[in-house]
């Protein structure tokens, strides 16, 4: 499969590569807000699913990020069969929980917020490029962590990358720690 331009104005750009039963294509609009709309999906049969989406400033910006996606692979849910996960719980309080998880030994960097009220918020943040198998993933979080009952609302973001800062701590000088006196209904 090679990839066919099928658009090239100044507020459109279309590539496709497609084989017999399935087609793939990377979509770049000029939208209302002076900005553009890039999309990758996968196409098969009546299925349409969104592998990538960004939006940019400039049509330089569209054609570098059109020349990667071209390039990069696509990993077909074969890959993703034997989804694993691993949980690590950072805290819990009466009515609220966090969890980290790996997918399949990767870091622990997915994260997982629970709310617990009249019905149960769960919120996932996922590595983008779990994107694709993110409903097999959202089916064993309930299943691990036995979230079984019919109210619950899922609340999914992905994101591309993290920054992580060390700050290295200040010279504070020296502490002195007085006498302290508490008086209690003197009133």
């Amino acid at each position: 499969m090679t990839w066919k331009k099928v658009a090239d104005t100044k507020d459109l750009i279309i590539y496709e590569k497609s084989n017999e039963d399935s087609k793939v294509k990377i979509e770049a609009r000029f939208n209302s807000d002076r900005k553009w709309e890039v999309f990758k999906t996968f196409i098969k049969k009546d299925v349409t699913k969104l592998l990538n989406q960004r939006i940019l400033d400039s049509k330089q910006e569209v054609k570098k990020i059109i020349k990667k996606l071209k390039n990069s692979k696509i990993k077909s849910l074969k890959h993703y069969k034997n989804v694993n996960l691993s949980f690590r719980r950072e805290f819990k309080e009466e009515y609220f929980e966090k969890w980290s998880f790996s997918v399949n030994r990767d870091a622990f960097e997915n994260i997982i917020f629970l709310r617990f009220d009249k019905d149960i918020t769960v919120d996932v943040v996922l590595r983008h490029k779990y994107r694709n198998v993110h409903d097999i993933i959202v089916r064993k979080i309930e299943r691990d962590l036995g979230l079984d009952t019919d109210i619950i609302s899922y609340n999914l973001y992905f994101f591309e990358y993290h920054t992580r800062k060390n700050k290295e701590k200040e010279n504070m000088g020296k502490i002195l720690f007085g006498r302290i006196e508490f008086g209690f209904g003197e009133d």
